[in-house]
């Protein structure tokens, strides 16, 4: 999939551990200072489980994006900054696969969950005004 390219609400299946988890791009690919030219901000969803605390910044209800099959939660903590060429190598080797993207209301409370959130990291809320 070589005309694959980081938008603003772009969604990758991306491996982690026995299964891929869903990340979602929140920034189109730009150029952070600092940072690699061309770098995408991402976050990561995961199932609540019941007994599990969880971040509940942003709880995005089943089925509000095809591959989101049970109540889940933005995962804060984990986002990160990856360079849109090594995301585009990811995604032509196969081992990131793109899903649908999300809509942009969704897209901007997701956005605004990784200001508000406490677990976000202190560089990534500098790095999103």
């Amino acid at each position: 999939m070589a005309d694959w390219e980081g938008i603003a609400g772009g969604t990758l299946l991306v491996p982690s551990g026995p299964s891929n988890h869903l990340f979602i791009i929140l920034i189109k690919s730009s150029d952070f200072e600092g940072y690699v030219a061309n770098s995408c901000i991402s976050v990561n969803v995961t199932s609540i489980h019941e007994g599990v605390n969880y971040d509940d910044t942003c709880v995005l209800p089943a089925s509000c994006h095809p591959f989101i099959m049970h109540d889940s939660y933005v995962t804060y903590s984990r986002a990160r900054i990856d360079s849109e060429k090594h995301l585009i190598g990811q995604v032509e080797s196969g081992r990131m696969i793109p899903k649908d993207p999300i809509d942009d209301a969704l897209l901007e409370r997701i956005i605004q969950g990784l200001k508000d959130s406490i677990h976000t990291k202190k560089y990534l809320k500098q790095l999103v005004k």
